[in-house]
């Protein structure tokens, strides 16, 4: 078999599994990874499932670490099947905080 034979069939090889997987594979990833970025967004502006007294964007909304090392009471809850969001208020709900992650 000539090189430029062997080089063409190999080609055509690899197009042709390309071409079969290429399309399911498409149509899964998009499924799959479609609402990943407007969960991730979402989710740490507004995690709705924590119920703060003080959300995002107020001036009591805090980092996370400084709410957990004073916490009076952490709590977890679920936005998703795979985000989950760990929810922190001082004493007194002076300062809230919320980290949500994909599991």
């Amino acid at each position: 078999m000539s090189k430029k034979k062997l080089i063409s069939t190999i080609r055509g090889s690899r197009r042709g599994v390309l071409r079969g997987i290429g399309a399911g594979a498409i149509a899964s990833a998009a499924t799959l990874f479609a609402a990943k970025p407007e969960m991730a967004g979402a989710a740490p502006r507004a995690p709705q499932c924590c119920n703060l007294e003080h959300p995002p964007g107020d001036p009591n909304y805090i980092d996370y670490n400084d709410c957990h090392a004073r916490a009076s009471y952490i709590w977890g809850c679920a936005v998703s099947g795979s985000l989950y969001c760990t929810c922190c208020e001082t004493a007194g709900n002076a300062q809230s905080s919320a980290q949500c992650l994909h599991s």
